[in-house]
């Protein structure tokens, strides 16, 4: 009866205002803040986290239409927000292998481009090679035995240098 109901709105073309409470509000704030911590420490999936926030928003105004009222409430975005996360790192659970493949091929191409000197700057790495911090620290968070990184001060004063170091 429920979907039926929902279906015949849809083909009568009546739309519904969905409306959100602050509370609510504040449980996406906070799992979006969650998502993008998550997302700094995995930067080759961060774009897949960016988009949970909004996947649980339109979880929670699927709920909110069966919902009398048509109102997201702090229980509807907390049950949203745990759906999506779990979906998410089931997801994650499924790219794993893929992903520590990926992650194996870019820490050896990091120590191909640093050569027999054993060390690059950070900078070069990224003007000539496309290799963005964001991934050099995933690189070093997951092989701290093999690469770190090294700031060099500079002689004659200003910003020192950072390398990456095998």
């Amino acid at each position: 009866h429920l979907i039926n109901s929902v279906v015949q709105q849809r083909l009568a073309n009546r739309r519904r205002v969905i409306t959100c409470t602050p509370e609510a509000r504040e449980v996406f704030a906070k799992f979006h803040d969650e998502t993008v911590h998550l997302g700094r420490q995995l930067a080759d999936i961060a774009g897949e986290l960016s988009r949970c926030r909004e996947n649980a928003i339109k979880v929670a105004g699927l709920f909110a239409v069966v919902e009398p009222g048509g109102i997201i409430s702090e229980a509807l975005a907390l049950n949203a927000v745990a759906l999506v996360r779990w979906c998410t790192f089931s997801h994650l659970g499924l790219l794993q292998v893929g992903r520590r493949d990926r992650q194996r091929k870019s820490l050896e191409k990091v120590l191909d481009l640093l050569g027999n000197e054993g060390r690059a700057s950070v900078g070069n790495l990224a003007r000539s090679h496309g290799i963005k911090r964001e991934a050099l620290d995933t690189l070093v968070a997951l092989f701290p035995e093999t690469l770190t990184f090294e700031k060099v001060l500079n002689r004659n004063g200003g910003r020192p240098a950072e390398f990456v170091c095998a």
